[in-house]
């Protein structure tokens, strides 16, 4: 869940008793510290030669008292204000860490989140507090692209791989993206987001450089081509992809594709472990007793899940216990005849015995009646 809070000129502010530029509202759970951090961020530059149609959206992640999080804002012209002097709103969503790895593990980036979301674009209500209960859930937003969508990059350059450019290897992690006066920039950054292999709440950026922001806050830095002169004076040290002119751009290779492995499920390869064949000669030695023949039971496929029998046939060795299954098997059928051999054995052993036993009787009764002869 995403906290909010909402900075423009107003007769009434959160802060009782003040009026002008301030917070009108916010979510109860932000700290002071942390509003003030992000009071800080809300400028809007009215300069000559400055156009005040221009929307400034930033992904960057600040501390503020060791706490780490994303802040995604959205300023833009509000007319305006109660003075009737120029007005601008700033809307921000403070994102934490873990609710970012949430919604990169359901695929939406920061980029996604900016360009899907409703932002306030004014403000004249009664200033306010949002609880808990209000706190906005992203994942409901959605990315509002197609998965491995490229048709922004296919619209603006003519070749959807240059929506690869930020994960090829090659590119630097900073830069500036220079694009053709008019293309909407966080389609552009989100399907170049989406197509790195992962840390896609890593990468920072804005669609517009104000005179006070800290460059150090931004990876990349997207500005029109009628602009450009004024971030190069700032930017000069950084690498510059000019979109507008797409001849100069590199195309990056496709995506490798990983070839799936098959699992017990797939109906390519059954997950039935055959029991590997005795040599001949064992079986002629060792002949498979009746009694065990009859202690087989059907075996279910798992593919289809029906029983069937085939003499032979195995039960599937359960994971974890290797080929358990078949040295016990294996233990019964040499276990039997040992058995066997060990009774005759001893039958041998007591019929010896009872022979002797009776010769030596018979030896004793003759030696008596010689005696008394004599």
């Amino acid at each position: 869940m995403a906290q909010q809070l909402i900075y423009t000129s107003a007769r009434r502010l959160l802060q009782a008793g003040q009026s002008g530029f301030g917070t009108v509202a916010r979510s109860k759970a932000l700290s002071g510290l942390t509003v003030g951090s992000i009071e800080r961020l809300s400028q809007f530059a009215s300069l000559r030669g400055y156009d005040r149609s221009r929307v400034i959206l930033t992904h960057r992640r600040i501390t503020v008292s060791n706490n780490r999080f994303h802040l995604l804002s959205s300023i833009r012209d509000a007319g305006s204000d109660y003075t009737s002097r120029t007005n601008h709103i700033a809307h921000h969503l403070v994102v934490a860490p873990n609710e970012a790895a949430r919604l990169g593990a359901a695929g939406i980036n920061p980029a996604d989140v900016m360009h899907t979301f409703n932002w306030c674009r004014s403000w004249d209500g009664a200033p306010k507090f949002y609880g808990p209960e209000e706190d906005i859930d992203l994942i409901a937003t959605g990315s509002g692209r197609e998965a491995g969508s490229r048709r922004a990059w296919e619209a603006v350059t003519g070749n959807g791989l240059h929506a690869r450019l930020l994960a090829d290897p090659g590119t630097p992690r900073t830069g500036v993206l220079v694009l053709p006066d008019g293309a909407e920039p966080l389609p552009l950054l989100a399907e170049a987001i989406a197509e790195k292999d992962g840390g896609h709440w890593e990468v920072t950026f804005t669609t517009c450089l104000e005179q006070g922001d800290e460059l150090a806050d931004f990876g990349w830095i997207v500005s029109p081509a009628s602009l450009l002169g004024s971030v190069q004076n700032r930017c000069g040290s950084r690498t510059f992809m000019r979109v507008d002119q797409p001849g100069s751009l590199k195309v990056p290779a496709e995506r490798e594709q990983k070839i799936p492995v098959p699992t017990a499920a797939s109906p390519r390869k059954s997950a039935v472990v055959q029991e590997p064949t005795p040599p001949a000669r064992e079986m002629a030695q060792e002949p498979t007793p009746p009694a065990l023949e009859q202690q087989r039971v059907p075996v279910a496929s798992l593919v289809s899940g029906e029983g069937q029998w085939a003499p032979g046939s195995v039960a599937p060795v359960r994971p974890g216990l290797g080929n358990q299954g078949n040295s016990r098997q294996s233990s019964r059928i040499l276990v039997i005849p040992g058995v066997a051999v060990a009774m005759l054995v001893i039958l041998g052993l007591v019929a010896g015995s009872i022979f002797l036993l009776n010769n030596k009787g018979g030896s004793g009764e003759t030696t008596e009646k010689e005696e008394k002869k004599e």
